[in-house]
């Protein structure tokens, strides 16, 4: 049996989840949880945020468009929380972390800070906009050692146009703003791929919210084979029974035989043939 401030073990984890969920160990889902992002939605969100049509000068918008790129990067593929990602500092990111590879150190809550892994394509898409932005302020310093970019290490990572620090009731509405630039991309442009991808959207468009990203996150790393353990450390919540809440809602409905029966009637359809549907997202 477990001890109380005795060791930090938890019997559960060392168990299938198929078996905990067997022996009713698993956390009680919430009433109202969060549902993850698909992987449609992901894709979906980078393009919308490569393909954002702001206001302003040319080269602010390019800047703000950069942003909104690293920031859903970030946010799809560091498993990190929106003010987690907002409290980071230029300096918090290291291109060799503890393992040799790309990391950012992040400062989780109650002091637990710990590295997240950086991976390529967000590495990419943040020194692109780092880049944009040391050349869009005036004043940038020379880079110190292990700083990625010239700034000091005081700045934040994520900073709007006026060199402020990103906030985090920023990021839902930045989200909400990046469905609706896409919803009207798509319309504009008459590409069927475009159509395809604010489809995706156009169900989380007004509800849209961060903490999506983190059960993305757990529910693909359990669907490929990480152990709940391995992804409870990624997260940095308190407790694997924590990282079970991010686990617990779908099943049933994820093995649903309804779009296996979607596929087998609409396959082969012409979609100019249904004008009142919209192009199908991921089942």
């Amino acid at each position: 049996m477990r001890l109380r401030a005795k060791t930090t073990f938890e019997v559960p984890a060392a168990l299938p989840r198929t078996e905990r969920a067997r022996l009713g160990v698993l956390r009680p889902p919430v009433e109202t949880p969060t549902v993850a992002f698909t992987l449609a939605q992901v894709r979906a969100l980078r393009v919308a945020a490569h393909t954002y049509r702001g206001r302003g000068p040319r080269e602010t918008r390019e800047l703000v468009a950069l942003l909104h790129a690293a920031m859903v990067d970030l946010l799809t593929t560091t498993r990190i929380c929106a003010d987690e990602l907002c409290s980071a500092d230029r300096t918090d990111l290291r291109r060799a972390g503890p393992d040799g590879r790309p990391a950012l150190h992040v400062h989780g809550k109650g002091a637990k800070n710990r590295w997240a892994r950086i991976t390529t394509v967000a590495l990419g898409s943040l020194e692109a906009y780092l880049a944009a932005r040391d050349a869009h302020e005036t004043g940038t310093e020379v880079t110190a050692g292990g700083q990625v970019g010239g700034k000091p290490a005081t700045t934040p990572l994520l900073a709007t146009t006026s060199g402020a620090r990103l906030g985090t009731e920023q990021i839902p509405r930045i989200l909400k703003s990046l469905c609706a630039s896409l919803l009207r991309v798509a319309a504009a442009s008459g590409s069927s791929t475009m159509r395809a991808h604010a489809a995706a959207l156009r169900p989380i468009a007004t509800t849209i919210h961060p903490h999506s990203a983190r059960h993305f996150y757990a529910r693909v790393a359990e669907a490929h084979g990480v152990h709940i353990r391995q992804i409870a450390a990624d997260l940095g919540p308190s407790s694997v029974a924590v990282t079970e809440g991010y686990l617990a809602a779908a099943d049933t409905l994820e093995n649903s035989a309804a779009p296996v029966l979607a596929d087998l009637i609409t396959a082969g359809e012409e979609l100019a043939l249904f004008p009142h549907t919209t192009a199908p997202t991921t089942t």
